[in-house]
């Protein structure tokens, strides 16, 4: 999947020769472009500078930027949906950053990739909402992912407040580093580009990230502040009592595997399941008591149905 790679500083963060830290910089977002080579895009909050190139962006070139943005927002791009090089990140819409890495098929629509349809979703659902603005803010992200089957580890930023929002799923990793004075934050995919940081700087320590808290991160007074918001609803699975369906077709040799020692089992005296169990789409229809399931769970390996049974989450 793709790479996430932000920093975030205080304005008097840089007590080094601001080289060392865009070669820094530079050395990690290269590291991570090797396996995340098919695009790469920056984002700067000084003067909102946006760019995204299919190469790889060579950041010696943007000192001054570096210099004066409080916020520095980069994406390295492993192509999952939307082939054009249009759907590059960071995306913006309205006064809104987005980078997003993970799979989210289901908002993957035609061409477009998953992440761009999942910002204009955001982008329609926060304008029609009444509300101060974080409130609406930390509505649409909950309600948007809350039944999310996918993977994904978000960074959205707000333009007009200077805030970043940060939230992910188990279906992803990342790695967030501060230093003791609060003057620098790192955030990356990458976990060897800490080891990189520690070359520039030695003064980082771990700060946990939890999986679906909703954090904030802003500027204060007294240094980089960061705040847990709320959560995102955990995604339920819906259980039936000794029923169960499946999304996919089984093949033939599935279905007769374990049709065969229901059937031997029950001796077709099942009156709760009779043997409607092949539908005429030809997927197994269902199980309908606790007695065939566990016959089926017992005599034969059911390894195959149980991933089948945990791919069907839902609220």
């Amino acid at each position: 999947m793709c790479n996430l790679n932000i920093f975030i500083k205080t304005d008097d963060f840089l007590n080094k020769d601001l080289s060392e830290f865009v070669g820094f910089f530079n050395s990690a977002t290269y590291s991570s472009f090797i396996n995340n080579h098919d695009g790469e895009g920056a984002y700067f909050d000084n003067k909102g500078l946006l760019i995204t190139s299919p190469n790889k962006i060579n950041f010696l070139d943007y000192f001054e930027e570096f210099n004066k943005s409080n916020f520095i927002i980069t994406h390295q791009r492993y192509t999952t949906s939307g082939r054009d090089n249009k759907y590059t990140h960071p995306f913006k819409r309205g006064d809104f950053i987005l980078v997003h890495n993970g799979v989210m098929s289901d908002w993957a629509k035609g061409e477009h990739s998953d992440t761009y349809m999942f910002f204009k979703r955001f982008e329609k659902k926060f304008n029609s909402i009444n509300g101060e603005r974080e409130f609406k803010i930390i509505k649409c992200i909950k309600d948007l992912l809350r039944n999310e089957g996918g993977s994904y580890s978000m960074a959205l930023f707000d333009e007009l407040t200077k805030r970043l929002y940060y939230f992910k799923n188990d279906g992803s990793n990342i790695n967030v580093v501060m230093n003791k004075e609060k003057s620098g934050l790192y955030i990356s995919t990458a976990f060897h580009n800490m080891s990189l940081l520690d070359i520039y700087n030695e003064d980082f320590e771990e700060f946990d990230i939890n999986n679906l808290s909703i954090y904030r991160i802003d500027l204060k007074n007294k240094g980089i502040k960061v705040r847990v918001l709320g959560k995102i609803p955990k995604r339920k699975k819906k259980k039936e009592k000794g029923f169960i369906t499946f999304d996919k077709k089984l093949t033939l040799d599935d279905f007769k595997m374990g049709y065969n020692i229901h059937e031997g089992r029950h001796k077709r005296n099942c009156e709760d399941c009779g043997f409607e169990t092949l539908n005429s789409g030809g997927e197994i229809g269902g199980i309908k008591c606790d007695d065939c399931l566990e016959s089926l769970k017992k005599e034969f390996d059911y390894s195959y149905y149980e991933e089948l049974e945990n791919e069907r989450e839902m609220e």
